[in-house]
């Protein structure tokens, strides 16, 4: 919380039994959110430019599904039909157009169960031709936070701490649910929440009971045993598995998400990592904490990689153009990014220097554009090379006197004081699947190399702890 800063909310809950015994329904709101706006106030009122927040609606889910686990409660499956009504889509049941809970709720200016006149979501739900048993809905709102993990995170605090919403986060009977989120535009007013108050989030959960038995948990992290040092795969699908690293912290496994995971960094004890997905939302584990996302900026091009900072406490998220987002401690060095560059072939990685008051980024034609005190070393690039493959990724040695680059048949290209290790790479090799990314070890004397499948290929004196390859899932990143 911003010392001084007074933080505004509303919250609401519903819920609807049975089909048996609709006629009993009962709309209950949480302490402070007695007081809800009138609708017909907003009738006729212009719609404003609000958007979506896929960070927001992602986080929210999460940290629905942990609760229930955390109370021995299976996890809801994401229902994408359940986050459109929660969120933007139309419903002409009123005798005019409301576009989704969250939306209508901003742009009409309200914050109630009731839509217009006695309709609300079920009537919604209805005539989508949702086929519930029973169904509830929490409705919130802040604004306190601009950052969306933020905001879900403290909305969910307060959810939990409300009888009436927690009561449907774990109710044992709702199988589905789905998030829908919903954000002012810069310099909108909104008055809904009986007073006038810009940059809010708006909240809608939207549960259901469906015959279908409810999504598994996420699986446990595979495990091999080794005398270290380890490493982590991590899957397009947010699955992390554990080669004696330092430990498992978690994963995405079995939940939604609005973009896929591109990217992963551990922290600077190991004891945490991040995630990062293509709309540069963040996703925190172990001690990682979260400076800030991507998630809710219109972005030129998709996010394809990220960096921490030597202190930990923050970190750039880097877009196929060279696009530059620091958050936290991270610092936008002069001469940034190549995002006002004419680049002859895209970004694919980023790597900071171990001062952190730099950092490299490589194009997939092996071009390297440092900045900050990263240096260029002699012959420094594979730019002006013909590849056999395009390059996915680089490491740099850790006092930053050299790097490799990685192509993705496994070909690797060592400059400046970056050793080419004695069987050093693939690219003599016939792969299942391509190369994705390599890390070194901690004493520069070798590395891994991981391709897409999650089979691992160690060089020097990297040592080999197992791979995911029997897994079936699509690796992106390697942590080591």
């Amino acid at each position: 919380m911003v010392p001084g800063r007074r933080f505004r909310r509303r919250f609401a809950s519903i819920a609807l039994p049975s089909r048996a015994t609709r006629h009993r329904l009962r709309i209950v709101a949480a302490a402070g959110a007695t007081a809800l706006a009138g609708v017909a106030a907003g009738f006729g009122v212009a719609p404003h430019a609000v958007h979506a927040d896929a960070t927001f609606d992602q986080v929210l889910f999460n940290l629905i599904n942990q609760d229930r686990a955390q109370n021995g409660l299976p996890a809801l499956r994401w229902n994408t039909t359940l986050s459109s009504i929660g969120e933007s889509q139309p419903y002409g049941g009123c005798g005019f157009t409301v576009n989704g809970r969250a939306e209508d709720m901003l742009q009409r200016n309200y914050f109630s169960h009731t839509i217009c006149g006695t309709q609300n979501v079920f009537s919604v739900e209805i005539a989508d031709g949702v086929g519930f048993s029973s169904a509830g809905e929490n409705i919130g709102w802040e604004s306190g936070y601009t950052d969306p993990t933020a905001a879900a995170t403290y909305l969910n605090t307060e959810f939990m701490n409300s009888p009436e919403h927690r009561a449907n986060i774990l109710n044992t009977g709702f199988t589905d649910v789905g998030v829908g989120s919903w954000l002012t535009a810069p310099g909108q007013v909104w008055t809904g929440g009986g007073g006038s108050f810009q940059n809010v989030f708006m909240a809608s959960e939207e549960f259901a009971s469906f015959p279908s038995a409810p999504a598994p948990a996420p699986s446990a992290p595979t495990v091999v045993g080794g005398s270290g040092p380890g490493y982590w795969l991590v899957g397009r699908d947010g699955s992390v598995y554990d080669f004696q690293a330092p430990g498992y912290y978690g994963s995405l496994t079995g939940q939604w998400l609005a973009r896929p995971i591109v990217g992963a960094v551990a922290t600077r004890d190991n004891n945490g990592y991040w995630m990062v997905g293509s709309d540069g939302g963040i996703f925190t584990f172990g001690d990682a904490h979260g400076y800030g996302s991507t998630g809710g900026i219109r972005l030129n091009r998709p996010i394809v990689g990220m960096a921490r900072t030597a202190s930990g406490n923050g970190y750039w998220l880097v877009a196929s153009d060279g696009g530059i987002f620091p958050f936290g401690d991270a610092v936008y060095h002069s001469y940034g990014s190549t995002g006002g560059i004419r680049l002859n072939k895209p970004i694919v990685a980023m790597v900071p220097t171990p001062s952190g008051n730099g950092y490299w980024l490589v194009a997939s034609d092996g071009g390297i554009f440092p900045f900050g005190d990263a240096r260029y070393h002699s012959y420094g690039s594979t730019g002006g090379m013909r590849l056999n493959r395009p390059i996915v990724g680089m490491a740099a040695l850790s006092d930053a006197s050299g790097y490799w680059l990685v192509a993705s048949d496994g070909g690797i290209f060592p400059f400046g004081n970056a050793v080419y290790h004695s069987y050093g790479s693939t690219g003599g090799m016939r792969l299942n699947r391509p190369i994705v990314g390599m890390t070194p070890t901690a004493d520069n004397g070798g590395y891994w190399l991981v391709a897409a499948d999650g089979g691992v290929f160690q060089f020097g004196d990297a040592p080999y702890h197992g791979s995911a390859a029997s897994t079936g899932r699509t690796i992106v990143a390697l942590m080591g």
